[in-house]
């Protein structure tokens, strides 16, 4: 299941990237479709150090409590950070969606220009949630 989950998750990544590299056009959706793939890889590569026991002995993760709580950290921030991603997209996909009479249009433009910010703003926001 890793093996299939990381595959897609690269070919969606890499067909956004090539995508944006032959129009030179990003939509803001495209860059929140195409967090959501590098997330996905970045939470499987650390769920399987997690769960695989051949890893533990060949990097002795088992024995160094700390190289085992920065996969553990990293794993649950990612795991944060996804959730808030597709809570993202759904929030844009409502928004580009909507009619021009609804009260969302208002912040169609707002939202759509400050993509790149709100992400960091949940990478921010996920990291002090995970510690505490």
């Amino acid at each position: 299941q890793v093996s299939f989950g990381i595959s897609a998750n690269t070919f969606l990544l890499l067909f956004h990237i090539f995508t944006f590299a032959y129009t030179h056009r990003l939509k803001p959706i495209d860059m929140t479709i195409s967090h959501l793939p590098l997330i996905h890889i970045l939470l499987l590569f650390t769920q399987a150090i997690l769960v695989s026991s051949d890893l533990f002995e060949s990097w002795n993760i088992q024995n160094n409590d700390l190289k085992c709580k920065i996969i553990t950290f990293l794993n649950r921030v990612m795991r944060g950070v996804s959730i808030c991603t597709t809570c993202l997209l759904s929030v844009l996909q409502a928004i580009t969606i909507s009619p021009s009479t609804s009260w969302l249009v208002r912040f169609k433009h707002k939202f759509t220009n400050h993509i790149s910010y709100i992400l960091v703003f949940l990478w921010s926001l996920s990291c002090p949630a995970v510690v505490t």
